[in-house]
């Protein structure tokens, strides 16, 4: 189902994506400038760990700060589980959490919400209408234009502990990941890092950030071929497409595969292969039982 909106009700429609987000929100636009009114909207976000936050913004390759000021910057980078992008020829105007997608002329930017003709569409999914095509469509797009062709500038996520024999998990503290604004903004070389490039899975899980003890670097002449073979991880295979991936039973998804998955968190929905081979699996894995019986 698709609406119409524009004036009050298309501003009070996307700050109520935002208000109403319980595990993602994404802001996609070339241009960020947060009146306080929107900050206002924001903090309740930026109070907690669970509503992660994606912003791509773009344009002025020469000088950035005009597309994403440094106080504004400032803002975001309080949050707790938050990631800033940037896409030098993003024009597009995209604004949704795990429900509700707008797509607009509106960019997030206080001037243009008050004074500017702008108009936009609205698209949900419910229970009744899981599946939107228009929001699924629009999801898998911006998916890739997070993940893997929007160059990361700031990168903060939450770590967690294991709690009730890893039943559960506790929030412990947010980290900073990666970096690069400094030199970003004022035109400084840096190196360019995509979402992609980062184990987000084992980053927030302290358990499986220092599952191993470190060891002391050697000589790398002492080291044989047969001893760098027995030390490599164990590989395994995402049984929702089939890719390599460390071999893991309690995640056996690539990070793609597991975010679309989460939405739902279905243990006993029929995927396409074994973990452990990566033989199709015909519907008979899951992420309760990840690996075909013998």
């Amino acid at each position: 189902m698709s609406t119409f909106l524009t004036g009050d009700e298309l501003e009070n429609k996307l700050t109520d994506i935002i208000w109403n987000a319980k595990k993602h929100i994404v802001i996609i636009s070339p241009f960020i400038k947060l009146d306080d009114h929107i900050k206002q909207v924001f903090e309740k976000v930026k109070s907690t760990h669970e509503i992660a936050l994606y912003i791509v913004f773009g344009k002025n390759e020469e000088y950035k700060y005009k597309s994403f000021n440094e106080d504004d910057f400032n803002f975001i980078k309080d949050f707790k589980n938050v990631a800033v992008l940037y896409n030098k020829n993003l024009h597009a105007k995209y604004y949704c959490n795990e429900k509700e997608g707008l797509i607009t002329s509106l960019n997030l930017y206080g001037y243009s919400m008050v004074n500017n003709i702008e108009y936009g569409v609205l698209f949900s999914k419910s229970l009744l209408n899981p599946m939107d095509k228009l929001y699924e469509e629009t999801e898998a797009f911006t998916y890739n234009l997070i993940f893997h062709s929007s160059e990361v500038v700031y990168l903060k996520k939450p770590q967690y502990s294991k709690k009730m024999f890893g039943l559960t998990r506790q929030y412990e503290q947010s980290q900073v990941l990666y970096d690069i604004s400094e030199d970003f903004f004022y035109g400084y070389n840096y190196d360019v890092k995509y979402l992609k490039d980062f184990d987000l899975e084992t980053e927030t899980l302290i358990e499986k950030k220092f599952e191993a003890k470190p060891q002391r670097a050697q000589d790398p002449s002492s080291h044989t071929a047969n001893s760098m073979h027995k030390n490599q991880n164990p590989m395994g295979y995402c049984i929702r497409t089939g890719e390599r991936i460390p071999f893991n039973p309690e995640q056996p998804m690539c990070y793609e595969a597991w975010r679309t998955w989460a939405q739902f968190e279905n243990y006993d929905y029929p995927e396409k292969f074994c973990h452990k081979t990566g033989k199709p699996s015909n519907g008979k894995t899951s992420m309760a039982n990840p690996i075909l019986e013998n």
